[in-house]
This record gives C-alpha cells, sequence and structure tokens, in this order.
C-alpha cells in the first residue's frame, strides 16, 4: 500500500507546474520515496526507518525519480518505478 501511494505522489508531482513568485518562472519537481516493509519478524521502528532512509538514499543515487522498497530482512531493493 505505501508504494502504491508513493508511486501515486511522485507521479502527481511531474505532472504538476510550479511557478517561483519571485523569478516569475515555472518548473517541475521531481520526488524519491524510500518505503520499508515489515512483514518478517524481528523488527522495530529503528530499523524500519533505517532501511527506508536506505531506499531512499538509493532511490536518489540510481536516477532519483523513483520510489524503492526496502525489504527489512536482508535490506534488499526493489525498484517500484
Amino acid at each position: 500500500m505505501a508504494n502504491e501511494v508513493s508511486e501515486r505522489i511522485r507521479a502527481l508531482m511531474i505532472e504538476e507546474g510550479f511557478t517561483a513568485k519571485l523569478q516569475a518562472k515555472s518548473f517541475h519537481v521531481t520526488c524519491s520515496f524510500g518505503v520499508a516493509i515489515a512483514n518478517r519478524a524481528p523488527w522495530n521502528s529503528e530499523s524500519i526507518l533505517a532501511s527506508a532512509d536506505q531506499a531512499l538514499y538509493a532511490a536518489k543515487n540510481s536516477g532519483r525519480n523513483k520510489v524503492l522498497t526496502a525489504d527489512i530482512i536482508g535490506a534488499k531493493l526493489e525498484s517500484q518505478s
């Protein structure tokens, strides 16, 4: 569910145009997301946040504008977009 919500937000942000009031220029914004899914024990809030953070930086370092999911056990990263 979190991956789908993140992907929808990411797609909507690409389509949305923004304008800088001071410079009167329009621009587009991209988003990267790291999602952690804890579907096996043991896990805790710190390990979930660390895994989501790792997935976020992996998304940024692999070209940005994507959603990556981290598997808590093994920290395997799977591309969602």
